[in-house]
Protein backbone atom coordinates (compact mmCIF):
# COMPACT_ATOMS: atom_id res chain seq x y z
CA UNK A 1 0.00 0.00 0.00
CA UNK A 2 1.16 3.60 -1.01
CA UNK A 3 2.35 5.22 2.04
CA UNK A 4 -0.12 8.44 1.75
CA UNK A 5 -3.21 6.28 1.27
CA UNK A 6 -1.97 4.44 4.66
CA UNK A 7 -1.91 7.89 6.26
CA UNK A 8 -5.06 8.19 5.09
CA UNK A 9 -6.64 5.35 6.17
CA UNK A 10 -5.27 5.50 9.84
CA UNK A 11 -6.18 9.36 9.54
CA UNK A 12 -9.91 8.50 8.61
CA UNK A 13 -9.79 5.99 11.37
CA UNK A 14 -9.31 8.68 14.17
CA UNK A 15 -12.07 10.84 13.19
CA UNK A 16 -14.87 11.61 16.07
CA UNK A 17 -17.92 10.37 13.73
CA UNK A 18 -16.55 7.08 13.58
CA UNK A 19 -16.07 6.72 16.94
CA UNK A 20 -19.55 7.73 17.98
CA UNK A 21 -21.05 5.30 15.83
CA UNK A 22 -19.07 2.61 16.82
CA UNK A 23 -20.01 3.94 20.76
CA UNK A 24 -23.76 3.58 19.46
CA UNK A 25 -23.80 0.66 18.51
CA UNK A 26 -22.15 -0.83 21.85
CA UNK A 27 -25.20 1.04 23.85
CA UNK A 28 -27.42 -0.87 22.07
CA UNK A 29 -25.69 -4.15 21.95
CA UNK A 30 -24.02 -3.49 25.56
CA UNK A 31 -25.73 -0.85 27.00
CA UNK A 32 -23.72 -0.02 30.39
CA UNK A 33 -20.80 -0.73 29.18
CA UNK A 34 -21.95 1.43 25.88
CA UNK A 35 -23.29 4.45 27.70
CA UNK A 36 -20.11 4.77 30.16
CA UNK A 37 -17.77 4.69 26.73
CA UNK A 38 -20.35 7.20 25.12
CA UNK A 39 -20.06 9.67 28.09
CA UNK A 40 -16.21 9.38 28.57
CA UNK A 41 -16.32 10.05 24.45
CA UNK A 42 -18.57 13.35 24.57
CA UNK A 43 -16.43 14.35 27.45
CA UNK A 44 -12.98 14.58 25.43
CA UNK A 45 -15.10 15.74 22.21
CA UNK A 46 -16.66 18.64 24.73
CA UNK A 47 -12.66 19.40 25.66
CA UNK A 48 -10.78 18.71 22.78
CA UNK A 49 -13.44 21.54 20.86
CA UNK A 50 -13.36 23.65 23.70
CA UNK A 51 -9.52 23.85 23.71
CA UNK A 52 -9.34 24.12 20.52
CA UNK A 53 -11.44 27.34 20.12
CA UNK A 54 -10.28 28.56 23.31
CA UNK A 55 -6.43 28.60 22.20
CA UNK A 56 -7.61 29.19 18.33
CA UNK A 57 -4.24 28.10 16.75
CA UNK A 58 -4.07 27.73 12.86
CA UNK A 59 -3.27 24.39 11.28
CA UNK A 60 -0.26 24.54 9.55
CA UNK A 61 -0.28 26.72 6.64
CA UNK A 62 0.22 23.62 3.90
CA UNK A 63 -2.19 21.34 5.05
CA UNK A 64 -4.73 21.30 2.22
CA UNK A 65 -1.62 19.80 -0.10
CA UNK A 66 -2.01 16.45 0.45
CA UNK A 67 -5.38 16.23 0.62
CA UNK A 68 -6.91 18.28 -2.82
CA UNK A 69 -7.13 15.61 -4.55
CA UNK A 70 -9.07 13.74 -2.28
CA UNK A 71 -12.87 12.54 -2.59
CA UNK A 72 -15.31 14.92 -0.37
CA UNK A 73 -16.10 12.73 2.08
CA UNK A 74 -12.71 11.33 2.61
CA UNK A 75 -10.96 14.53 2.82
CA UNK A 76 -14.18 15.50 5.30
CA UNK A 77 -12.85 12.75 7.73
CA UNK A 78 -9.18 13.31 7.14
CA UNK A 79 -9.43 17.48 6.92
CA UNK A 80 -10.68 17.76 10.41
CA UNK A 81 -12.77 21.14 11.45
CA UNK A 82 -11.20 24.41 12.82
CA UNK A 83 -8.45 25.08 15.01
CA UNK A 84 -5.35 22.84 15.21
CA UNK A 85 -4.39 22.64 18.70
CA UNK A 86 -4.99 19.63 20.18
CA UNK A 87 -6.05 17.30 17.81
CA UNK A 88 -8.98 15.74 17.69
CA UNK A 89 -7.92 12.42 16.07
CA UNK A 90 -5.21 11.78 18.06
CA UNK A 91 -7.17 12.77 21.32
CA UNK A 92 -10.44 10.89 20.71
CA UNK A 93 -8.72 7.57 19.32
CA UNK A 94 -7.06 7.52 22.78
CA UNK A 95 -9.95 8.38 25.16
CA UNK A 96 -12.02 5.81 23.32
CA UNK A 97 -9.62 2.57 23.44
CA UNK A 98 -7.79 3.93 27.04
CA UNK A 99 -11.99 3.63 28.16
CA UNK A 100 -12.37 0.24 26.14
CA UNK A 101 -9.21 -1.34 28.07
CA UNK A 102 -10.20 -0.36 31.22
CA UNK A 103 -14.10 -1.86 30.81
CA UNK A 104 -12.82 -4.31 28.77
CA UNK A 105 -9.88 -5.41 29.59
CA UNK A 106 -7.17 -8.36 27.63
CA UNK A 107 -4.14 -8.02 25.32
CA UNK A 108 -6.02 -6.82 22.35
CA UNK A 109 -7.52 -4.06 23.42
CA UNK A 110 -4.37 -2.79 25.66
CA UNK A 111 -1.91 -3.00 22.53
CA UNK A 112 -4.82 -1.77 20.46
CA UNK A 113 -5.18 1.18 23.19
CA UNK A 114 -1.06 1.98 22.84
CA UNK A 115 -0.81 1.25 19.14
CA UNK A 116 -3.28 2.58 17.28
CA UNK A 117 -4.14 6.34 18.56
CA UNK A 118 -0.27 6.90 18.04
CA UNK A 119 -0.24 5.57 14.36
CA UNK A 120 -3.26 8.25 13.58
CA UNK A 121 -1.14 10.61 15.68
CA UNK A 122 1.26 9.81 13.12
CA UNK A 123 -0.57 10.26 10.53
CA UNK A 124 -1.98 13.82 11.45
CA UNK A 125 1.87 14.73 11.24
CA UNK A 126 2.59 12.85 8.05
CA UNK A 127 -0.53 14.68 6.48
CA UNK A 128 0.50 17.78 7.03
CA UNK A 129 -2.90 18.89 8.96
CA UNK A 130 -1.39 18.62 12.35
CA UNK A 131 1.98 19.86 14.21
CA UNK A 132 3.70 17.31 16.47
CA UNK A 133 2.93 19.94 19.49
CA UNK A 134 -0.26 19.51 18.66
CA UNK A 135 -0.90 15.15 19.09
CA UNK A 136 1.69 15.09 21.88
CA UNK A 137 -0.59 16.66 24.15
CA UNK A 138 -3.79 15.46 22.13
CA UNK A 139 -2.32 12.29 23.53
CA UNK A 140 -1.48 13.44 26.84
CA UNK A 141 -5.29 14.64 27.20
CA UNK A 142 -6.63 11.56 25.28
CA UNK A 143 -5.12 8.71 27.39
CA UNK A 144 -5.98 10.68 30.73
CA UNK A 145 -10.05 11.39 30.52
CA UNK A 146 -10.77 8.08 31.21
CA UNK A 147 -8.50 7.34 33.94
CA UNK A 148 -10.22 10.55 35.37
CA UNK A 149 -14.01 9.26 34.84
CA UNK A 150 -13.42 6.40 35.84
CA UNK A 151 -12.34 7.57 39.27
CA UNK A 152 -15.06 10.57 39.10
CA UNK A 153 -17.66 7.57 38.83
CA UNK A 154 -16.25 5.78 41.59
CA UNK A 155 -16.34 8.83 43.60
CA UNK A 156 -19.98 9.67 42.64
CA UNK A 157 -20.86 6.06 43.54
CA UNK A 158 -19.95 6.39 47.03
CA UNK A 159 -22.26 9.61 47.61
CA UNK A 160 -24.77 7.26 46.98
CA UNK A 161 -26.90 6.66 43.83
CA UNK A 162 -29.74 8.81 44.99
CA UNK A 163 -27.06 11.70 44.36
CA UNK A 164 -25.61 10.43 41.67
CA UNK A 165 -27.97 11.90 38.72
CA UNK A 166 -28.61 15.27 40.51
CA UNK A 167 -24.58 15.93 40.48
CA UNK A 168 -24.53 14.96 36.64
CA UNK A 169 -27.56 16.64 35.47
CA UNK A 170 -26.11 20.04 37.16
CA UNK A 171 -22.18 19.84 35.74
CA UNK A 172 -24.01 19.30 32.47
CA UNK A 173 -25.99 22.62 32.97
CA UNK A 174 -23.35 24.27 33.90
CA UNK A 175 -21.39 23.00 30.43
CA UNK A 176 -25.04 23.67 28.16
CA UNK A 177 -24.34 27.39 29.77
CA UNK A 178 -20.87 27.73 29.11
CA UNK A 179 -21.69 26.31 25.32
CA UNK A 180 -24.17 29.20 25.10
CA UNK A 181 -21.91 32.01 26.90
CA UNK A 182 -18.56 31.30 24.40
CA UNK A 183 -20.82 30.59 21.85
CA UNK A 184 -17.65 27.50 20.61
CA UNK A 185 -19.27 25.10 17.51
CA UNK A 186 -20.62 22.04 18.39
CA UNK A 187 -20.41 22.24 21.97
CA UNK A 188 -24.53 22.36 22.47
CA UNK A 189 -24.87 19.39 20.09
CA UNK A 190 -22.64 17.43 23.16
CA UNK A 191 -23.97 18.33 25.91
CA UNK A 192 -27.43 17.82 24.27
CA UNK A 193 -26.02 14.08 23.51
CA UNK A 194 -24.57 14.07 26.95
CA UNK A 195 -27.89 14.55 28.84
CA UNK A 196 -29.78 12.08 26.54
CA UNK A 197 -26.82 9.44 27.75
CA UNK A 198 -27.42 10.35 31.50
CA UNK A 199 -31.51 9.63 30.81
CA UNK A 200 -30.59 6.57 28.77
CA UNK A 201 -28.42 4.96 31.92
CA UNK A 202 -30.77 5.59 34.12
CA UNK A 203 -34.45 5.11 32.54
CA UNK A 204 -33.30 1.88 30.48
CA UNK A 205 -32.85 -1.59 32.02
CA UNK A 206 -31.29 -4.44 29.76
CA UNK A 207 -33.98 -6.91 28.99
CA UNK A 208 -31.52 -9.58 27.26
CA UNK A 209 -32.55 -9.70 23.34
CA UNK A 210 -31.29 -11.73 20.98
CA UNK A 211 -27.74 -10.61 19.25
CA UNK A 212 -29.18 -10.00 15.79
CA UNK A 213 -32.46 -8.16 17.20
CA UNK A 214 -29.50 -5.46 18.53
CA UNK A 215 -27.68 -5.44 15.28
CA UNK A 216 -31.36 -4.38 13.86
CA UNK A 217 -31.78 -1.78 16.63
CA UNK A 218 -28.73 -0.82 15.99
CA UNK A 219 -28.72 0.25 12.38
CA UNK A 220 -31.71 2.27 13.40
CA UNK A 221 -30.24 3.97 16.06
CA UNK A 222 -27.29 5.12 14.11
CA UNK A 223 -29.26 5.97 10.92
CA UNK A 224 -31.04 8.48 13.49
CA UNK A 225 -28.39 9.51 14.78
CA UNK A 226 -26.08 9.88 11.10
CA UNK A 227 -29.76 12.40 9.68
CA UNK A 228 -29.34 14.02 13.09
CA UNK A 229 -25.81 15.08 12.85
CA UNK A 230 -26.71 16.11 9.32
CA UNK A 231 -29.75 18.16 10.67
CA UNK A 232 -27.98 19.96 13.39
CA UNK A 233 -24.38 20.51 11.05
CA UNK A 234 -27.28 22.88 8.91
CA UNK A 235 -28.49 23.93 12.90
CA UNK A 236 -25.21 24.81 13.71
CA UNK A 237 -24.50 27.23 11.05
CA UNK A 238 -27.77 29.30 12.68
CA UNK A 239 -25.22 30.01 15.60
CA UNK A 240 -28.28 29.19 18.26
CA UNK A 241 -26.70 26.95 20.46
CA UNK A 242 -30.00 26.40 22.37
CA UNK A 243 -31.92 24.88 19.79
CA UNK A 244 -28.83 23.06 18.78
CA UNK A 245 -28.97 21.53 22.58
CA UNK A 246 -32.31 20.61 22.41
CA UNK A 247 -32.76 18.81 19.10
CA UNK A 248 -29.77 17.09 20.14
CA UNK A 249 -31.27 15.80 22.95
CA UNK A 250 -34.30 14.63 21.24
CA UNK A 251 -32.12 12.62 18.82
CA UNK A 252 -30.28 11.45 21.69
CA UNK A 253 -33.16 10.26 23.36
CA UNK A 254 -34.67 8.73 20.18
CA UNK A 255 -31.48 6.63 19.00
CA UNK A 256 -30.54 5.79 22.85
CA UNK A 257 -34.16 5.11 24.59
CA UNK A 258 -37.36 5.14 22.25
CA UNK A 259 -36.18 2.89 19.22
CA UNK A 260 -34.38 0.50 21.95
CA UNK A 261 -37.86 0.78 23.63
CA UNK A 262 -40.12 0.66 20.93
CA UNK A 263 -38.47 -2.75 19.65
CA UNK A 264 -38.73 -4.47 22.45
CA UNK A 265 -34.55 -4.40 23.38
CA UNK A 266 -35.08 -2.30 26.11
CA UNK A 267 -37.12 -2.04 29.26
CA UNK A 268 -38.63 1.16 30.63
CA UNK A 269 -37.44 1.22 34.35
CA UNK A 270 -36.12 3.99 36.67
CA UNK A 271 -32.71 2.57 37.97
Amino acid sequence: MDLSLMMIALSCMGDELIYLLITSILVIMRRDLGIKILTTLLITMYLNQTLKFWFNIPRPADHLTALHSLPPLIKLLVGGEGPSFPSGHAQISSTFWTSLTLNVPSKTTATTMVVLPILIAYSRIALGVHTPLDVVVALIIGYSIPLITNLTDVTLKKCGSRYEVPIKLSLLTSLLIFSVVVGYPKLALIAGLMVAGVIAHKLTLDSGRSFTKRLGTSALSLATLASGYALLDFIGGLDNAVVEFAVALVIGITAYIVIPVKLNVFKIRWR
